[in-house]
C-alpha cells in the first residue's frame, strides 16, 4: 500500500477480490490482482500462479514468496518473463 492515502488502502484492502487473496483457502473461481513492486512487501497475501518480468534477486524472491503463503494449495507455479517487449510499431514491421 505504501504512500497510498489511508482512505484508499483501507477501501481495497476491504474489497472481496483483495480479501481473497488473504485466505488460506483458494477462490471458487479465477482470480487476477495486478499490482506494482508494492505487493511485493507490505501486505500478507497468496497465489497459486505468479506472473513476473525478470528483476533483482531480492525483489524476485519477494515475488516468489507470494506463491502458497499459507501452506493450503499445491506448490505456487512461477512464470518469468523475459526479453525485451516490442512496441506496436516493431510488432507491425
Amino acid at each position: 500500500t505504501g504512500t497510498m492515502r489511508g482512505f484508499e488502502r483501507d477501501r481495497l484492502t476491504q474489497s472481496a477480490v483483495f480479501q481473497a487473496f488473504q485466505s488460506k483457502h483458494p477462490p471458487q473461481q479465477p482470480l487476477w490482482l495486478v499490482c506494482t513492486a508494492a505487493g511485493e512487501v507490505g501486505v500478507n497475501i497468496t497465489s497459486e500462479r505468479l506472473i513476473t518480468q525478470a528483476t533483482t534477486a531480492e525483489r524476485l524472491q519477494q515475488r516468489l514468496g507470494r506463491l502458497n503463503r499459507f501452506g493450503s494449495t499445491e506448490p505456487g507455479r512461477a512464470f518469468l518473463l523475459t526479453g525485451k517487449l516490442r512496441t506496436p510499431q516493431e510488432e507491425a514491421a
